[in-house]
């Protein structure tokens, strides 16, 4: 057996998916009231800790206090697998898809935040999964982890920790950029499964939205051999520009696209997953938030 602590997570129920069993730890209600009583929690998110620049040789005024560039929040969970196969890597990519589908950034013990953390599930998805419908989709991952390449699952797990980290960014245009190579990883990984050749950016992601049974949202609809998508893309990656202006000085006039865009990946990762749910079904342009509504449970 194999097992890892991880945090951190406020839920202080067993996660069991048969080969794999996440449990609170004996410390679970202590660090999860230090955390949400300490200063820089606020609202639903944690903030990084002030910290005193380093001093300057010949400056005479008090260094200032400045966000930390990384800082670690306390574990709250142990995560453990029974199967041979199953190695620090899977233990990795299962601890950050809890995370995923609960709408929080999950991390082993020893890796640390960069921005803001969210303390309070569904802040990074419009997901709604109970400690139960977490466990099925873990199970089913699982199947899918065994049966990939060992290059397609590093690039599974890039690709579900871009996608946390990406909704905790300051600025949109940063999100945007961060959410389009989730994309390009989804894409590279179904052309590894399939053996399809690559395509241009205006046909990904409605190409992906068809194969994997998801509703194409307005926003990946090729027309004249383009789509707005790519059309944000293309301005941002290869003319500095973003919202019709040099970055940094607009956001999209789209005000959900963003967002819109997050929830598309969400089901598509699920859906290349092989967990099969309606949530993948469900509209993208609303702000609720969706049961996962899992059509087989496999768990006993």
């Amino acid at each position: 057996m194999i097992e890892k602590n991880f945090g951190w997570w406020p839920r202080d129920s067993v996660v069991d998916a048969r080969l794999t069993h996440a449990e609170p730890l004996p410390t679970h209600a202590d660090s999860v009231a230090a955390v949400r009583n300490d200063p820089r929690a606020y609202g639903d998110f944690y903030y990084p800790p002030l910290v005193e620049v380093g001093r300057i040789t010949g400056e005479t005024k008090a260094p200032p206090q400045v966000p930390a560039v990384i800082y670690p929040l306390p574990v709250t969970h142990r995560i453990s697998a029974t199967e041979s196969w199953m190695d620090e890597e899977y233990l990795n990519f299962a601890i950050v898809l809890m995370g995923l589908v609960d709408g929080m950034r999950l991390i082993p013990e020893g890796w640390v935040h960069f921005y803001k953390a969210p303390i309070a599930p569904g802040k990074l998805c419009d997901l709604f999964c109970d400690a139960r419908e977490i466990a099925e989709v873990i199970y089913e991952a699982a199947n899918w982890w065994q049966q990939s390449t060992r290059e397609v699952r590093r690039a599974m797990f890039g690709a579900i920790h871009w996608f946390c980290f990406s909704g905790l960014y300051q600025h949109e245009f940063e999100e945007f950029a961060a959410k389009y190579i989730v994309l390009d990883t989804l894409d590279w990984i179904h052309r590894k499964l399939t053996g399809e050749r690559p395509g241009a950016h205006a046909t990904r992601a409605f190409k992906l939205a068809k194969v994997y049974d998801l509703q194409v949202p307005a926003w990946a609809v090729v027309q004249k051999k383009t789509c707005r998508l790519a059309e944000i893309r293309n301005a941002l990656i290869h003319e500095g520009q973003f919202g019709g202006e040099p970055i940094g000085l607009a956001n999209l006039p789209e005000t959900s696209l963003t967002l819109e865009f997050g929830h598309f990946l969400i089901r598509l990762i699920i859906a290349i997953l092989g967990v099969k749910c309606l949530y993948i079904k469900s509209p993208t342009n609303t702000r609720s938030r969706h049961g996962i509504d899992l059509l087989q449970r496999n768990l006993t």
